[in-house]
């Protein structure tokens, strides 16, 4: 069963979560005594009020680590500079569903949402405007903002000591094969791969052939 009512997160949390986590919970064997009907603990509430009561997280971003560890990078779908449209921004700017449209239909290849796909059944264009439907206001705008004002990729790439992975589509047209280059040459130990049919929703439109790439390079 698809759950889009409650899932507030599916591409994240799996596209068909049914909160089986609820129907184990342990709360309700912890708390036996202390109400008339112990309930689980709701996690699509939880999700909700999550992303309901984002702020601004750049301060807890990760920061480049002093020691390497020697652990390898896989970049999905990656550009640089990943300029964004000012009509994209500032659709996104007024929560206009536009913003939705537009993010959906540039982030798939043309023939997504014909047929072919490897998910029988799977539709595409629907499961990415049913999630970017759920963003709390200004998610969007706040993630297309960032990457729009991002100006060090570079001088971080040239960084990297660690072994790299770009795997591309083909047909991306939000951050092209082309748009990666500057970053691939400035990482000595960079290798790419190219999934022909993909666009940029790679793990979606071609999830074996991601895959495989991965295990492949992290094996």
């Amino acid at each position: 069963m698809v759950n889009w009512e409650s899932n507030v997160f599916p591409g994240i949390l799996g596209r068909t979560c049914d909160r089986p986590c609820e129907p184990a919970c342990r709360r309700g064997r912890v708390e036996e005594r202390n109400a008339e009907k112990p309930e689980p603990v709701a996690i699509c509430r939880l999700k909700r009020v999550a992303a309901d009561n984002k702020e601004d997280i750049r301060d807890r971003l990760p920061k480049a680590p002093q020691h390497k560890n020697g652990k390898r990078v896989a970049c999905i779908g990656v550009a640089y500079p990943m300029k964004v449209s000012e009509a994209f921004l500032d659709a996104a700017r007024r929560n206009d569903h536009a913003a939705y449209d537009m993010e959906t239909i540039w982030g798939h290849a043309a023939q997504a949402p014909l047929s072919g796909n490897p998910h029988p059944g799977m539709w595409m264009y629907g499961d990415m405007l049913a999630r970017l439907r759920r963003l709390a206001r200004g998610v969007l705008y706040n993630d297309l903002k960032a990457c729009n004002d991002y100006g060090s990729g570079t001088d971080s790439a040239a960084k990297v000591r660690c072994p790299v992975l770009f795997l591309v589509g083909r047909r991306d047209v939000m951050t092209p094969p082309r748009a990666a280059k500057q970053l691939q040459e400035r990482i000595s130990a960079a290798r790419t791969v190219e999934i022909g049919p993909s666009g940029h929703a790679l793990m979606a439109e071609a999830p074996d052939a991601t895959l495989d790439a991965l295990i492949d390079f992290l094996s």
